[in-house]
C-alpha cells in the first residue's frame, strides 16, 4: 500500500500537531511519510541537532517523533522542482501564510491538496486573487478549524497540548470558483473526496486508527461551515469593537449601555447586506436564513455577552499590551470586501478607523516621554 507523502509548513503549533497525529498512524513507516518544510536552512540545521525531532506533551506524557526536513522545495537531484501533492499550511497571519503558499507555488499543481489550518476572513479572496489568479491553476484548497488555545508551543521544537479531551478538527473542501458555488454539488464532491483524496483519506483514518489519536477530524460541505465561520464573524465583528470604544473592562458593561443595540443592529444589517452582495450563493445555503437574520444574531449576541459577563475583552488586552488587533480580520474584511464590490459600509469602516487610532493613542503614549 503506498502511502500518500504530506509536507507541512507553518510557525503555528496547530501545524505541528496535526503533522504529528498523521505521522502516528499506525500504517505510517519507521521515518513517517510526513516532511516538515522549515523557514530556512538556519531553522533545519537546528532541527538536525535536535535529532530531526519534535517533541508533544500530552496529558503529563512526553514523546518524540522524528520527521524527514527541508528548508527550501524539495527537488530532485540539485535542481528540478518535486511535485507537492498534499500541503498542510498553518501560519499566524494572511501575510505569513501567502508567503508560505508563494514559496512553495511553484511544487504545486492543479491536483494537488492544500490544507490551510485555521485562516481568517479574506484569506481565501487574498490567495484567488493573488497567488493563483487563474482558476484552472489553483489545487484544491481546504480549510481546517481547530482550538488554537489547547495548544502551546513551549518551545521551537515542542509542543504541549493543553487541558483534555480531543481536539474537533472541522474540515471543509473550498471551491475553486466561489462565485460558482453550489450547495448539492458541494456535498457530492466531499464524499468523493473523503474517499479518494490521499490527504483527507489520512485525516479520516485518525478516527479509525488502533493508536489513539487526540485529534478528531469532521467533514463538512463548504457552505455549512461557512455559515459557523459566518456567525462567529458576525458576533466577534459587533463584540470585540464596542468593548475597546465603550472601555469595558468585562464583556458584561456591554449589558448596562442604553445605545447600543440599536448600534449592533445597523453594524449587522451593513455586514449582512455587504457579505449577500459579494457572495449572493449563500442565500441558497440550508438554513442560511438563521445566519443571516439580523434579529436572531442580535438574540445570539447579547447571549453570548452575558455567558462572558465577567471575561475580560481580548481585544481590549490586546490594546493595552500594545499587541496587534485582530480589527483587520473581523471589521476590516467587510471593507475590504466592500471596497473590492463597490458596496458602501460606512459604519464597519468607522469601527476598523476608531479601533486602529484607539491602538495608536496607546503605542504613542507608551513612547512619549510624557507618559513615561
Amino acid at each position: 500500500m503506498s502511502i500518500p507523502r504530506v509536507y507541512a509548513v507553518g510557525a503555528t503549533p496547530v501545524a505541528s500537531y496535526v503533522s504529528y497525529e498523521i505521522a502516528k498512524l499506525s500504517l505510517q513507516p519507521k521515518v513517517p511519510q510526513v516532511v516538515l518544510l522549515l523557514q530556512d536552512l538556519k531553522k533545519l540545521h537546528r532541527f538536525l541537532q535536535n535529532d530531526s525531532k519534535l517533541s508533544f506533551t500530552t496529558g503529563g506524557h512526553r514523546s518524540d517523533i522524528q520527521f524527514m526536513a527541508s528548508g527550501k522545495p524539495p527537488t530532485f537531484g540539485s535542481d528540478r522542482l518535486l511535485e507537492i501533492e498534499n500541503l498542510i499550511v498553518g501560519e499566524p497571519s494572511r501575510k505569513s501564510f501567502s508567503m508560505s503558499l508563494n514559496k512553495y507555488k511553484k511544487s504545486t499543481t492543479p491536483h494537488s491538496s492544500i490544507l490551510l489550518l485555521n485562516p481568517e476572513f479574506g484569506l481565501i479572496e487574498n490567495i484567488y486573487r493573488y497567488v493563483w489568479p487563474d482558476p484552472s491553476d489553483r489545487p484544491q484548497l481546504y480549510v481546517g478549524l481547530t482550538q488554537q488555545d489547547r495548544l502551546k508551543k513551549v518551545s521551537e521544537f515542542e509542543v504541549k497540548l493543553m487541558g483534555s479531551g480531543p481536539i474537533h478538527l472541522s474540515i471543509s473542501p473550498i471551491p475553486k470558483n466561489l462565485p460558482s458555488y453550489n450547495y448539492d454539488d458541494d456535498v457530492k464532491y466531499l464524499q468523493e473526496s473523503i474517499e479518494s483524496n490521499g490527504l483527507l483519506g489520512l485525516l479520516n483514518n485518525l478516527k479509525s486508527d488502533t493508536v489513539d489519536h487526540t485529534i478528531m477530524p469532521i467533514f463538512y460541505p463548504f457552505g455549512q461551515l461557512l455559515l459557523v465561520r459566518l456567525r462567529e464573524l458576525f458576533l466577534a465583528s459587533c463584540i470585540e469593537p464596542l468593548a475597546v470604544l465603550y472601555g469595558c473592562q468585562k464583556y458584561g458593561e456591554l449589558l448596562k449601555l442604553e445605545h447600543t443595540e440599536g448600534l449592533v443592529k445597523s453594524l449587522l444589517q451593513e455586514q449582512i447586506s455587504i457579505f449577500k452582495k459579494a457572495y449572493p450563493f449563500v442565500e441558497n445555503i440550508p438554513k442560511s436564513n438563521k445566519t443571516l437574520c439580523i434579529d436572531e444574531l442580535s438574540v445570539a449576541l447579547w447571549k453570548r455577552v452575558k455567558w462572558m459577563e465577567h471575561v475580560n475583552p481580548k481585544m481590549q488586552q490586546d490594546i493595552q499590551a500594545l499587541n496587534s488587533t485582530n480589527v483587520n480580520s473581523l471589521n476590516g474584511y467587510f471593507v475590504s470586501l466592500a471596497n473590492y464590490r463597490k458596496v458602501a459600509c460606512p459604519l464597519n469602516q468607522m469601527m476598523l478607523s476608531l479601533i486602529k487610532d484607539r491602538a495608536l493613542i496607546g503605542k504613542n503614549r507608551a513612547l512619549s516621554d510624557k507618559y513615561l
